[in-house]
C-alpha cells in the first residue's frame, strides 16, 4: 500500500522467499523502482543497527518506520524464562 501511495520503501525480512514475493508484487503493480529489500535477522541488534543506518543513508532520512517483526514461541507468558525472552532465535 505504501508503494501504491508513492512512498519509497526498504523492506527487510529474515526470509529471502518472503522478499521475493514482495518484490514480485511490486513488479506486478509497477512500483518496484521505489522498493529495496534485504535479508535481516532482527534478533541481531548489530544487524538491525546496520540496516537502519543503511536505510537512513539511502533515503536521506526515515519518515516512517513500521516494525512488524516477531518471533513466536508457543507457551504461556509466565512459563517463559528470561533466557527465552533474550534468546537469539534463528529460523531454519
Amino acid at each position: 500500500m505504501l508503494l501504491d501511495e508513492g512512498a519509497t520503501v526498504i523492506g527487510y525480512d529474515i526470509s529471502s522467499a518472503g522478499l521475493f514475493r514482495t518484490a514480485a508484487a511490486a513488479d506486478d503493480s509497477g512500483t518496484s523502482g521505489r522498493l529495496s529489500t534485504g535479508v535481516l535477522d532482527v534478533s541481531s541488534e548489530d544487524a538491525v543497527r546496520s540496516a537502519v543506518d543503511a536505510a537512513v543513508v539511502r533515503l536521506g532520512g526515515v519518515d516512517v518506520l513500521i516494525n512488524a517483526a516477531a518471533i513466536q514461541v508457543c507457551a504461556h507468558t509466565h512459563e517463559h524464562t528470561l533466557a527465552d525472552w533474550n534468546a537469539p532465535w534463528r529460523l531454519t
